[in-house]
């Protein structure tokens, strides 16, 4: 759900200050909301309501409180997501 809201708001950015569809623009726009998101979202669960917490294996950012894994996953997954997906879309339009 994140994920589907973030590129949405993302595209909606890119179609509104008409920049390329999955353009670089786009990209950045939907990983810094999901990263701003897990950020929020990570605080408000951990050390205001309590709903979990991190073992003591995982590497938390001092200066943010949120675990270093759940930030990676919205840094390193949607940067290699977006830089796949127009090589993808390149090649398989050569295939038709």
């Amino acid at each position: 759900m994140i994920t589907t809201a973030t590129v949405a708001a993302a595209a909606a950015l890119a179609r509104h200050g008409r920049w390329p569809a999955f353009g670089w623009r786009m990209a950045v726009t939907a990983i810094v909301r999901g990263a701003a998101y897990t950020i929020l979202s990570e605080w408000l669960n951990v050390p205001i309501r309590r709903s979990w917490s991190y073992t003591a294996a995982m590497p938390v950012l001092p200066w943010l409180g949120t675990g270093l894994a759940p930030l990676l996953q919205w840094l390193v997954v949607p940067s290699l997501a977006f830089a796949i997906s127009p090589h993808q879309y390149r090649r398989t339009r050569r295939l038709r």
